[in-house]
């Protein structure tokens, strides 16, 4: 009688023990993505647009027309645009339907901002642009990109095509899909940064004012739309470790619950196991 209490106590605690370890499992991996939610997201409290009477020294934010600076444009390699910056990303398909990044590259030149008073030059330095998305192309596996994109491609110089021969829809075996942002001149463009006053030649010809990504604590650029949903995102990170987080615990909890329950029908049957081993003198005392 007691090695079948035994045996069936045993049985009967995997399923709680089973369940508290998923359980565990699960609050885990919440507690893993709420930890990559926060350290992913940087909320930015950089404050709105103005249109200022004149543009002050000091981090200040300009919404003004963008037009080339002393280094004129680049080309968008996917559109071929002359833009001020691009951004291009190349996902491809895998196999749960969803879009992988393969590759990513942006570009930006100096160029100027006239506001309602003051002429600015900005330069970018290597901060990356925020903004919208101008221009998508899917590519099949059996295809290839026109021509005229390609060499572009192989001509420019953020992509090497060498180090990175699978940035190519040939290269694939899967779809791929190329998205590409641009800032043009003549566009309305945001910029957030430290202003400072000029007298360099260079910057003459732009105005008394220079934002340098560069010499900037914190600053963004971009147009304004793309930037104010880059915030609502980032603002959202911590609403989401909040909630993973809690969601996380509750698992936890639940399966502490569940191991407790496991561990106590678990040593109901060790103790029915080990009377059964006394009774028939395997253990002497």
């Amino acid at each position: 009688m007691s090695t079948g209490a035994a045996v069936i106590l045993t049985i009967a605690s995997l399923v709680p023990l089973s369940i508290g370890t998923v359980s565990l499992a699960f609050g885990a991996q919440k507690g893993y993505i709420g930890i990559r939610y926060l350290t992913g997201t940087h909320p930015d409290t950089t404050p709105a647009p103005e249109s200022p009477d004149s543009v002050s020294s000091g981090h200040t934010a300009v919404t003004g027309t963008v037009s080339p600076g002393p280094n004129e444009t680049v080309t968008a390699p996917l559109s071929g645009t002359d833009a001020v910056a691009y951004r291009l990303r190349i996902e491809q398909r895998v196999d749960s339907g969803s879009w992988m990044t393969v590759a990513e590259y942006d570009e930006s030149v100096p160029f100027s901002l006239e506001g309602s008073v003051d002429r600015l030059l900005v330069e970018p330095s290597e901060t990356s642009p925020t903004i919208e998305v101008t221009r998508t192309d899917t590519v099949g596996p059996d295809d290839s990109l026109p021509a005229d994109v390609r060499t572009r491609f192989e001509e420019s110089e953020r992509i090497d095509l060498t180090a990175s021969p699978d940035v190519l829809a040939s290269r694939s075996d899967e779809h791929r899909r190329y998205r590409e942002a641009v800032l043009e001149p003549d566009e309305t463009a945001y910029v957030y940064g430290n202003c400072v006053e000029t007298t360099d030649d260079s910057a003459a010809h732009t105005g008394r004012a220079r934002i340098d990504g560069a010499d900037s604590s914190t600053f963004r650029f971009g147009t304004q739309r793309a930037i104010e949903e880059a915030t609502d995102h980032a603002l959202s990170g911590p609403v989401m470790t909040v909630a993973l987080f809690v969601q996380g615990g509750v698992a936890v909890l639940f399966g502490l619950f569940f191991l407790g329950a496991g561990a106590f029908v678990l040593s109901d049957a060790i103790e029915f196991a080990t009377a059964w081993i006394w009774t028939w003198g395997w253990v002497v005392p």
